[in-house]
């Protein structure tokens, strides 16, 4: 059952003509490598050296060789190697079985744990001028209320027990800018909030926005963390999905964490 080796002669999976969804084998060959096409996909190999990035500096999925044969959103890996079992059991004439194990990890990422409440008086004025020039009265009614619109943590979190789920949350712990804008890290609200849930639910970085392209704000920030939950943080997903490979991947290792869940 011969099949090619386009990790050795060069070639990226898109110089296959019949890569696509379906895996056929005929003549005693496959269609295309898909040993050299799962590695492709799974490594993110097309993310490596892209220079056609969004706005924020990310991988564009229109770009990505699986939106170029229009199937994206299907988990062609698996269609793979299923149909590949079932290939050998066919030539083979055997009953191999496929085993499945599935997990489901609920999280939650906290950019923000007020809208309204708990923000500085220059914030606060600021944004409820913006509102009023805007005239969005209803933005400005719901700033005078004694529900705030982010804090639905009881309810997150009570619907969780009550279907037995776990779930692991991922905070942003950095000072406001642009993209981040969390209370400030010395907020005492802040600090209450974090290790109030934190005595009950897993926690993990939520890496800032600053800090996607700069290590040492990346250490400083989870060292900041571990300082208010005392315990290491070892898991991480990052704000706004700012993921560059393989950079993104050896800050996070350098500062200790273990598991990302960017993707």
């Amino acid at each position: 059952m011969p099949i090619a080796n386009c990790l050795e002669d060069g070639r990226d999976i898109s110089s296959f003509e019949d890569f696509g969804r379906e895996l056929n084998y005929s003549d005693d060959s496959f269609n295309f490598d898909m040993f050299s096409a799962i590695f492709y996909l799974l490594s993110r190999a097309e993310e490596y050296h892209s220079t056609d990035l969004d706005e924020h500096g990310r991988f564009k999925s229109s770009n990505s060789i699986l939106a170029i044969k229009k199937i994206l959103g299907e988990p062609v890996v698996d269609y793979w190697l299923l149909s590949f079992l079932e290939i050998i059991n066919s030539y083979y004439n055997i009953d191999l079985k496929a085993g499945y194990k599935y997990s489901f990890n609920s999280t939650l990422d906290i950019d923000h744990f007020f809208a309204y409440k708990h923000k500085s008086l220059t914030i606060a004025l600021g944004s409820f001028i913006r509102d009023l020039i805007k005239l969005k009265f209803k933005s400005v009614a719901k700033r005078f209320s004694s529900i705030d619109p982010f804090d639905t943590f009881n309810e997150i979190f009570e619907f969780h027990k009550s279907i037995g789920l776990e779930l692991k949350l991922f905070i942003l712990c950095s000072r406001r800018s642009k993209f981040d804008k969390s209370l400030p890290p010395e907020n005492k609200e802040f600090i209450y909030r974090v290790q109030r849930y934190a005595d009950k639910y897993s926690v993990g970085i939520h890496p800032s926005y600053k800090s996607g392209r700069n290590e040492e704000q990346l250490g400083v920030e989870i060292k900041l963390l571990e300082s208010m939950i005392s315990r290491n943080v070892t898991d991480s997903r990052q704000h706004y999905i700012l993921l560059n490979i393989p950079e993104t991947y050896r800050a996070l290792i350098k500062a200790g964490i273990e598991n990302d869940y960017s993707m």
